[in-house]
Formats: structure tokens, C-alpha cells, sequence
């Protein structure tokens, strides 16, 4: 296979696998079944990857998309080039363009809403098309208008400028300068029906004990990181509320985040209505000396730190590490500590760090 294009959302970055940052407008990731995918806000939502390849010639086009409506126009795109548009149709019919002039979109490609598919494009250099959804082979398709024409910077889930916002969720976009064979082609569809969310779990690779591989079951949860950055800057939030952080130095390695001990911080934007309910937080964690800073609440005192081998938690009532109860910490050791307080503690735009793996 020739791959020209593939996204990471399930990485939880706007950057491609070729090294492409793309720019996002009113975007957020959310975590799903099929692990961690882009969404959009409203009708500017869209990422915008530059692009040299005018993409004229043999193409595959791939998606996992889970649409919740037909986007704005009943025409929502949710691939652009400027010339070469997929959009998602006429009561859920997956619909290609190839020179911004006709479009294709056949009955027998009509796909669900609210629900994750699996879709796969081949187009000839000639302009023939065909469709292919949640496996099934649609009409080849070759009209009078339909010789693809030299395209420009890529868009996802919108126009370039706006003009046609998708509506949904969207885990993956792949291109290939080629025709997938029919082997390649089950062999895509396949490993769409494999993917789950547990996929984004196993980096960094934790101990069992340490937390749950599926934090859907984990009740009244309010955010959850898993500590795989975006190249962006990003740390998403997976446990579905949008509470994103902000990454200010920390580096990626097979542990997890690595602070420096000087100015590395995480801020996390927990949404303003929640934040001041937390009751219990959770840390896999590192130190690397016994006198470390490790969060910050949100009005700037709700402080937990390491004094000279002490957990010092003074908003909070209960610690546990490692399953005891227990106010002493080591370092250079992994310790799973849970905080617990009777009464909610403010988390509003707290801060993660400074000088500790997590």
C-alpha cells in the first residue's frame, strides 16, 4: 500500500502520520467505542491539513465516521480538497464529488446515524468511482463531469472556508495514491470492526492493578487522563466530559508524561460546573525526590504536594497508596495514590506538575 494521508485522532492529535500539523477551528476529541475521536462544535468545526498532493490520480479513500445528522445543508463534508469531496447525503447516502461538479451518491450506500461505519472510496484517474459501506460494494460509477481536477489543502469535516460543516464523529482518515485490492480492502474493514477503545489504553503500558481498561464502567467519573500527549499540545480528557489539558513542557515517554521540575505543567480546563465537585483523585505516579509539588486546584490553594516523604493534602481527608491508608510517599518508586474528602474540593482549571512522572 502507497499511504499519502492518515490522521491520529485516536492519539488524540491533529498532526498527521506524515508529519502534517493540521489547524483546528472549534474542534474537541472525544473518547468512543472506536477509541479516541475528532468531533465538531458547530458549523466552523473543521481541521485543516496543508497538502502539495492534488490528488488527480488513483485514489483510495477510507473513514470511520459516526454521523448524528446530515450536517449543514443536508450535505455535510466530511472531506475536502477544494475539488474531491466525500459529504454524507440525501437520508444518510455517502455522496463523492470529483471535480466539485457532479455528484455521485447511490441508494445502496446509504448508512446509518448515531452509528460508527466504515467507509472506503476507489476513483480511477478516469474519474471512475466506487462506494463502498460498512463492507458492501456500491455501483462503479463513471459520469461525463467526473475527471478528478488538481485539489489544495485537505479539510476535515468542513470546507477550507467553512462552508459545509459535518455532523458527527470521525476516527480516521486514510488516502492512498492506489487501488486498494479486494484483499486490502476486507483487510481495512476488518480492522475497523477489531478497533475499541481499549487500543488507546495499552501506551503507556500500566500495571493491571493500576487503573481500569475500560474507564465507561467507572461511575460518576468526572475526567480521566491517560497520559498520551498531542502533538498539539493536547492531553485529552477520555472520560467524555471535554475537559481537556494543556500541555506546557512535559515529554512523552513509555511511562507517561515526564515533568522537569521547573516550569513543565499541565493545565486542565475541567468544565466549570463539575470541577467543584471533586471528591477523589487518583495518581500513578513517580517522584523523584520526596519533596515534590504534584496538583494544584482551582482557586490556586487547594494544593497536594511531597513534603520530605509527607502527602500533604490539606483540603482533601483520606490517603491511600498503594490500597493503605497511609500519608507516606517514597521516591523513585511507582505509587497509585487515591485522595479522598468528605466534602467537594474546587478543580476548576487545576494544574498538574511540577518535577514528578504521572
Amino acid at each position: 500500500m502507497s499511504k499519502i494521508f492518515e490522521t491520529q485522532f485516536e492519539k488524540g492529535s491533529y498532526i498527521s502520520r506524515q508529519g502534517v500539523v493540521g489547524i483546528p477551528t472549534a474542534s474537541i476529541f472525544k473518547r468512543t467505542e472506536k477509541g479516541i475521536a475528532w468531533e465538531d462544535v458547530d458549523i466552523t468545526s473543521r481541521v485543516i491539513y496543508a497538502n502539495t498532493n492534488t490528488l488527480v490520480g488513483d485514489l483510495t479513500f477510507v473513514a470511520w465516521i459516526n454521523p448524528a445528522g446530515l450536517g449543514q445543508g443536508s450535505a455535510g463534508k466530511m472531506f475536502s480538497n477544494g475539488q474531491l469531496y466525500v459529504r454524507i447525503v440525501n437520508t444518510g447516502r455517502i455522496g463523492v464529488t470529483n471535480n466539485n461538479g457532479t455528484l455521485y451518491y447511490p441508494a445502496v450506500n446509504t448508512v446509518p446515524l448515531n452509528q460508527w461505519n466504515h467507509i472506503l472510496i476507489t476513483r480511477l484517474a478516469n474519474g471512475t468511482t466506487v462506494i463502498y459501506t460498512n463492507g458492501k460494494l456500491g455501483t462503479p460509477y463513471a459520469g461525463s463531469t467526473a475527471t478528478p481536477v488538481a485539489g489544495g489543502n485537505i479539510a476535515i469535516g468542513n470546507n477550507e472556508g467553512a462552508g459545509g460543516s459535518y455532523d458527527g464523529q470521525i476516527a480516521r482518515v486514510e488516502l492512498y495514491d492506489k487501488i486498494l485490492s479486494r484483499v486490502e480492502i476486507a483487510s481495512s474493514y476488518n480492522e475497523f470492526l477489531q478497533a475499541t477503545p481499549v487500543a488507546i489504553e495499552k501506551y503507556p503500558s500500566y500495571n493491571p492493578f493500576s487503573k481500569p481498561s475500560d474507564l465507561s464502567s467507572v461511575s460518576d467519573l468526572i475526567a480521566a487522563y491517560n497520559m498520551i500527549p498531542s502533538t498539539g499540545g493536547v492531553l485529552v480528557d477520555v472520560s467524555d466530559n471535554d475537559g481537556n489539558g494543556v500541555i506546557t513542557g512535559p515529554i512523552s515517554t513509555l511511562d507517561g508524561l515526564r515533568f522537569d521540575g521547573v516550569d513543565d505543567t499541565v493545565r486542565l480546563y475541567i468544565e466549570a460546573g463539575i470541577a467543584v465537585t471533586v471528591k477523589t483523585i487518583c495518581f500513578r505516579i513517580k517522584l523523584d525526590t520526596t519533596t515534590e509539588e504534584i496538583l494544584e486546584g482551582g482557586t490556586g490553594t487547594e494544593l497536594i504536594y511531597a513534603a520530605a516523604g509527607t502527602l500533604v493534602y490539606a483540603d482533601y481527608s483520606t490517603a491511600y497508596i498503594n490500597g493503605i491508608e497511609t500519608d507516606t510517599v517514597v521516591a523513585n518508586q511507582w505509587m497509585n495514590i487515591v485522595i479522598t474528602s468528605e466534602t467537594p474540593v474546587s478543580n476548576a482549571t487545576a494544574t498538574l506538575g511540577l518535577n514528578v512522572i504521572v
